[in-house]
């Protein structure tokens, strides 16, 4: 675990001043906070046995029940009473105080791949996390679960101000357009409760990125006559169309600031 805490930011666009970073220099010095860091040192091999396991179940979009119901099994077994939204998030209240607000801590569950059996998830001779979703987003999972675990140990400061919510959200990626995560910001109980959120999503362990990302998704639908080599040859092939289409979608240059 990292002992220092980097920002990046985009000044002009987060907002982030001087003294706000100054501010959390302190807060890293608190002694709450550092005996939690060092609860992460000492669950480490746990930590870690949990990412691997977690990623061993398949999780694809749309289809993240199993893995929905591994890390429910598993908050209650660190005696936390979790549930499972009716969008199919796995959410975990966790309250110091009545009727203070929130901040969420969120990490998606779905894998653009998954494992087609638990050997494709595997550790190298180095140490390195090998198969299917490790990164994306069973990182961010096995930072949610010790997050769980060491907050059970107790608030990391005398007197927060907010309470913390643990989401582990459903159909993040592609086609699933965000839905879990829309479902608890738009209509969970939740949502007119949370202040703030910090996304936990890929290996990057040394900064937290303090902006908000925009997320625009279009589906373009491609028809046509054609389509079987050897019944419709001849006629106009929609998947001939959409492969022009991507290469054409390929060529465009979009600015860099910003990223886009």
């Amino acid at each position: 675990m990292p002992d220092r805490l980097d920002v990046v930011t985009a000044p002009a666009e987060a907002g982030v001043s001087s003294h706000q970073l100054r501010l959390l220099e302190g807060l890293v010095q608190e002694p709450g906070l550092r005996a939690g860091l060092d609860s992460f040192r000492a669950y480490r091999d746990w930590i870690n046995e949990q990412h691997l396991r977690v990623c061993r179940v398949a999780a694809p979009t749309f289809r993240e029940q199993a893995r929905a119901e591994h890390l429910l099994k598993l908050f209650r077994g660190l005696d936390y009473r979790p549930k499972i939204d009716e969008a199919g998030n796995v959410v975990l209240p966790i309250s110091y105080e009545p009727g203070q607000r929130f901040v969420a801590v969120t990490a998606h569950m779905d894998t653009v791949l998954a494992p087609r059996s638990e050997d494709d998830i595997r550790v190298r001779g180095d140490g390195t996390f090998e198969g299917p979703g490790v990164t994306d987003n069973g990182s961010g999972l096995a930072a949610l679960m010790a997050l769980a675990r060491v907050l059970k140990d107790g608030a990391p400061l005398a007197r927060p101000r907010r309470n913390v919510v643990l989401v582990a959200n459903v159909a993040e990626e592609g086609e699933g357009n965000l839905q879990g995560m829309q479902f608890f910001c738009h209509h969970s109980r939740f949502a007119s409760l949370v202040d703030a959120y910090l996304v936990l999503d890929g290996a990057s362990v040394g900064h937290i990125t303090a902006e908000a990302l925009g997320s625009r998704r279009f589906e373009i639908v491609i028809e046509g006559a054609g389509g079987h080599s050897w019944n419709d040859y001849g006629r106009a092939n929609p998947v001939h169309a959409l492969g022009r289409a991507v290469a054409a979608l390929a060529e465009l240059r979009l600015p860099a600031s910003p990223r886009t």
